[in-house]
């Protein structure tokens, strides 16, 4: 039971005939698929955003080259269409972050 919150541990004893078996394969198979959606090396900019990345960092400059690769990448979710601006403004925060 030790992956699920505090609300299902709580529900799940009232309910013995509850099956989690076949949940939890959905969840692995969803994450699965998901992981298989992205080409080889898409999600290593995210990294940044990891606690261990982030309590190992030794520059004020970590983050920036994967921060505007992201920029690049997932523009088209902006409002402003300026990608330098864009990008300031999130290195900006991620620093603060």
């Amino acid at each position: 039971m030790g992956h699920w919150n505090d609300e299902t541990r709580e529900h799940m004893p009232r309910n013995p005939d509850i099956d989690t078996a076949p949940i939890v394969r959905f969840i692995e198979r969803l994450c699965l698929h998901l992981d298989c959606r992205f080409p080889d090396n898409e999600l290593t900019h995210w990294n940044i955003f990891e606690n261990a990345a982030l309590s190992d960092v030794t520059s004020f400059n970590f983050g920036e080259t994967e921060t505007a690769t992201l920029v690049g990448k997932y523009q088209n979710f902006f409002d402003d269409s300026d990608e330098v601006s864009i990008t300031s403004a999130l290195q900006l925060q991620y620093r603060d972050f």
